[in-house]
């Protein structure tokens, strides 16, 4: 590429020196050192030889003389390789516009042959425009369907300046035009149900450039999100009960605090966002807020089926924590990533065996306090589940918290926090669920609770779990006026304590917020009825102390199996005569199987006293708290087991 042009004097000139001083750069080519004869041509640019695509910058040539004098001249330009791009040249000037990258000479040749090189660099310039395609090839996508997108940007000399594909990847910020569906943020679009049937744009924008691509969504075979309006024909009790909960408004609660067009908190503020469900409320005003099919799946087919129920995710599949735990969790609101590392998530290996092969009795006996599964199917006066499914669902969040009404409790709790009605749940086979169920013990006592142990049982010690009795100041075997500690009159009971709230001021990974879904005790929770270190110091004061009792009274035990009980059972049994026929972890604390108390038949000889301090001493024993639920009542029913041993004449 060549083009001629001849040099001029005066401001060009100047120019040049300035350039050639500052830069001092370009080649020239020298000959003899007459005066009057060009010796070098020098060329130079206002900053350097880089060039981007699309980009035009300035050239200048000077002929010199040996003396350094300007001489004006003809001046033939040319680039090499011509591909880098387009070259103007006019007189001792030349205009070059970056095309192609790559790195080749500029140069200048005066009249008489003398030449004047300059090394050029093209780059690709900034992205000029965006060309977006689908990276499977479809643009025709049916509803509820996924695919990702990508983006190659290209300069104004059409080279590519980066793509999804190769080593340069670019970023744009992705979006959607037609209300066809949504688009996450590293291009992945799900058409929705609303886009069936028409036509609207993938958009990729990167500053102020933009690209397009017509995408057109049909209906397809899948499953579509329909809006809880769908449901209310068949269940109007608890489309009614869930439409006036936080759920059902939990896209107005963005709203209030400006982020309703987060896309990092849409999805759980709504039904099916980036899953062919709510677009925006303009859209998809019908799946706004949290409704139905957040938990029970999308319905169009359950709906087309009349109530098909294997078109709709239900039963053990909806029961699970993990149904609520897609949204409750993360920093801000870790519900389920405490509940999961709580008791509650999980069923012990024993139990779980049981329930799924123990059949309807085991069920019945175990399950409505370990599997979620039995409790919530005997609530709601559904047939027991299969034994797999009872075996998989563990106390799960719908266990005590109704997700389709408003309760009394709040939080919709499907029970009250406190109580002070004695309940001890029989799990004999003579009596039922439906019998014994009282909404108004409150919730946690619904199963910690003695599980009908009375002292006339002989074959193991009562259940570990009498919590809600010794809490409250039942249960036990008592005489005369009962006395009971504070902590039985706490407003929220058992949540007090064990269920402490924080909210961090920063939430992060490190240090998120805490709902007390742990279910630990934190003396933090004592205030303001104690310091922290106060309530420590008390905690294990009192503790220390039923710790010592409870040996005391073992001790007399065992000194009355050794010294005062039928001459057979000490022959047989020695310490353990006193025991259950099973004994409990006060005698046999590794659990040993091969260690055995008096039979069914040899328990008939032992004094109601020894029956009745024992039954003392393990209801204190196994509700685990050692004193801190009830201080005063443990220690009472500790006395009232002493005083049955000085009835027998057993010494202390």
């Amino acid at each position: 590429m060549k083009h001629q042009g001849r040099m001029t004097l005066g401001s060009t000139a100047a120019t040049l020196a300035l350039l050639l001083a500052a830069a001092g750069c370009g080649k020239s080519l020298r000959t003899g050192a007459d005066p009057g004869t060009i010796s070098r041509v020098s060329v130079a640019a206002a900053t350097d030889g880089t060039v981007r695509a699309g980009e035009t910058k300035k050239f200048v040539a000077v002929a010199t003389n040996s003396a350094g004098e300007a001489i004006p001249t003809d001046y033939a330009w040319s680039l090499e390789p011509a591909t880098l791009g387009t070259l103007t040249g006019s007189g001792a000037e030349a205009l070059l516009t970056g095309k192609t990258p790559g790195s080749g000479i500029l140069t200048a040749v005066a009249a008489n042959g003398i030449r004047g090189e300059f090394p050029i660099v093209v780059v690709a310039g900034p992205v000029a425009d965006l060309r977006v395609e689908s990276k499977s090839g479809k643009t025709t996508i049916e509803a509820g369907e996924s695919v990702g997108f990508q983006v190659t940007g290209v300069d104004m000399g059409g080279n590519v300046v980066g793509q999804s594909r190769a080593r340069i990847v670019l970023s744009p910020a992705w979006s959607v035009e037609g209300g066809i569906g949504t688009i996450t943020s590293d291009g992945i679009f799900t058409a929705a149900a609303a886009g069936i049937n028409k036509t609207g744009q993938i958009v990729a924008t990167i500053d102020a450039v933009r690209g397009t691509l017509n995408v057109s969504v049909t209906q397809g075979s899948r499953a579509l999100y329909v809006g809880s309006a769908a449901c209310k024909g068949c269940h109007p009790n608890e489309h009614q009960g869930e439409s006036v909960t936080k759920h059902a408004a939990a896209l107005e609660t963005l709203k209030r605090i400006g982020q309703a067009e987060n896309p990092e908190c849409i999805g759980c503020h709504t039904v099916g966002y980036h899953a062919g469900g709510f677009v925006s409320e303009a859209v998809t005003p019908d799946l706004a807020g949290v409704q139905c099919e957040n938990c029970h799946g999308p319905g169009s087919q359950h709906v087309a089926g009349k109530g098909d129920v294997s078109k709709i995710v239900r039963g053990a599949a909806v029961q699970q924590a993990t149904i609520c735990g897609k949204c409750h969790t993360g920093a801000h609101h870790p519900t389920y990533d405490e509940f999961a590392q709580s008791p509650h998530a999980a069923i012990e290996a024993h139990v779980a065996e049981g329930l799924e092969t123990g059949g309807e009795a085991r069920q019945k006996q175990c399950g409505p306090c370990h599997s979620g599964a039995v409790r919530l199917a005997l609530l709601n006066g559904k047939p027991l589940p299969a034994g797999h499914d009872a075996a998989s669902v563990a106390i799960t969040c719908a266990v005590c918290h109704d997700p389709h009404a408003i309760t009394p409790a709040g939080q919709r709790l499907r029970n009250p926090l406190a109580s002070v009605t004695p309940f001890s749940y029989n799990t004999a086979a003579t009596t039922s669920f439906a019998a014994q169920y009282d909404p108004n013990v409150q919730l946690c006592g619904q199963c910690h609770n003695a599980r009908g142990a009375t002292w006339q049982s002989s074959s193991r010690a009562p259940h570990h779990s009498p919590q809600y009795n010794m809490l409250i100041g039942s249960g036990g075997v008592e005489d005369g006026l009962v006395p009971n500690s504070a902590h039985r009159n706490l407003q929220k009971q058992c949540v007090q304590c064990h269920m402490y709230q924080r909210d961090a001021d920063e939430p992060s990974a490190e240090n998120p917020n805490d709902t007390g879904h742990r279910f630990l005790v934190r003396v933090q929770a004592c205030t303001p009825c104690h310091t922290e270190a106060d309530a420590g110091a008390r905690q294990a004061a009192t503790q220390t102390d039923i710790h010592q009792r409870i040996g005391a009274v073992k001790a007399r035990l065992d000194r009355w199996a050794s010294t005062l009980a039928p001459e057979g059972l000490r022959a047989k049994y020695g310490p353990l005569a006193w025991e259950f026929t099973t004994p409990g972890q006060i005698s046999n604390p590794a659990g040993d199987e091969a260690l055995m108390g008096p039979d069914a038949a040899e328990q008939a000889s032992l004094p109601d006293e020894v029956k009745q301090a024992r039954f003392n001493l393990y209801l204190v024993e196994h509700d685990g708290s050692f004193g801190v639920h009830n201080a005063k009542y443990a220690r009472y029913l500790l006395e009232v087991a002493h005083a049955k041993l000085d009835a027998l004449g057993v010494s202390r």
